[in-house]
């Protein structure tokens, strides 16, 4: 696989991470960790940095 697909095919993966914790955080879907209930805030925290290695991928992809 070369470089400009391996690139590709990462910002897809965190794109996809970035939606799942947007849709988690906006709908309010209740998560637990053997009996501790998760807050919303770790979700809005991991989209930014997941949207960031999005972003970051696809540049890297450009050059």
């Amino acid at each position: 696989m070369g470089t400009k697909r391996y690139l590709l095919v990462s910002a897809v993966i965190f794109a996809l991470v970035c939606a799942g914790h947007v849709v988690r955080a906006l709908d309010h879907w209740a998560l637990s960790i053997d009996g501790w209930s998760v807050p919303i805030w770790p979700s809005w925290v991991a989209a930014v940095g997941s949207g960031l290695l999005c972003v970051w991928a696809l540049a890297l992809r450009q050059k």
